[in-house]
Parts: C-alpha cells; sequence; structure tokens
C-alpha cells in the first residue's frame, strides 16, 4: 500500500512541476501590446514609445465648486470656447502630424502638423487621440 502512495505521489509530482514549467515558459514567450495609433484607413503605424506627460499644477485652477476661490486674470467667467476642429486621427512621433476637419465643413480633412493654422485656430500640441490648439487666447483639448 505504501509503494502504491509513493508511486501516485511521485506521479504528481512530475505532473504538477510540467505544468509549473509550461507556465513559465507561456509567460516568457508573451509579447507586449503594441499601441497603435489610426491614421487613416488602413493606415497603421507604431508611434513609438509614449512619454510620461507632466502632471498640471491644479492648486490654482478656478473651480466652479469653489466660491472662495477667483478665476486667475485674462480668464472670463462664463465665455465658453469651443474647438472648431473635429480630429479624425493622430500620428505621434519626431513630427506629429493630425487629420482635422472644420466644424463646418467636415467633408474637407487637413493634415496639420505643429504651429499651423486653421479656422483661427493655432495648433499648439499633437497627441496620442488628441490635439491642444490656441484660440481665441485660451488653450483648448480637442479629441477623437
Amino acid at each position: 500500500m505504501s509503494h502504491m502512495i509513493k508511486t501516485a505521489t511521485r506521479w504528481l509530482f512530475f505532473i504538477s512541476l510540467i505544468f509549473f514549467i509550461s507556465g513559465l515558459l507561456s509567460l516568457f514567450r508573451s509579447k507586449p501590446q503594441l499601441d497603435v495609433v489610426p491614421v487613416a484607413a488602413g493606415d497603421f503605424r507604431y508611434p513609438g514609445p509614449q512619454k510620461q506627460r507632466p502632471v498640471a499644477n491644479v492648486a490654482n485652477i478656478a473651480s466652479p465648486f469653489s466660491p472662495e476661490m477667483e478665476a486667475p486674470a485674462g480668464m472670463d467667467d462664463g465665455a465658453m470656447v469651443d474647438s472648431q476642429l473635429i480630429l479624425f486621427g493622430t500620428l505621434a512621433g519626431e513630427n506629429p502630424r493630425a487629420i482635422v476637419a472644420e466644424k463646418a465643413d467636415p467633408t474637407v480633412t487637413h493634415i496639420v502638423k505643429l504651429g499651423d493654422e486653421i479656422a483661427g485656430e493655432k495648433v499648439m500640441t499633437i497627441g496620442k487621440g488628441f490635439i491642444e490648439v490656441m484660440a481665441q487666447g485660451r488653450k483648448i483639448r480637442v479629441e477623437q
């Protein structure tokens, strides 16, 4: 009886060892997920490693939920500025580009780079899935 228990224990040990080793091998074979940004129909490119964006200091930003805090100088209360652009896609990297259209005529698209001006808005930042434009003295974030 004890010989059967030793044999069964030995087999269970070898089977569990095989499962453990195969699990380790599958862990090392897994490939990291790549960030792909769609630019146009059928045109997908790897934008390269993404850099960590700095976190904004939100201590001095006016909040509508904080009545004792005053708005920063030059900020109009109630004058909401909206972008006149629609973002279709971005290509981040060394020379970032974005595909945008004006809200007035979304059938006409434009490929823009940093510093370009369209519909009275200057492109300031192009990131993964968003652009930031300067319109009427304010920075506006436009997302896909």
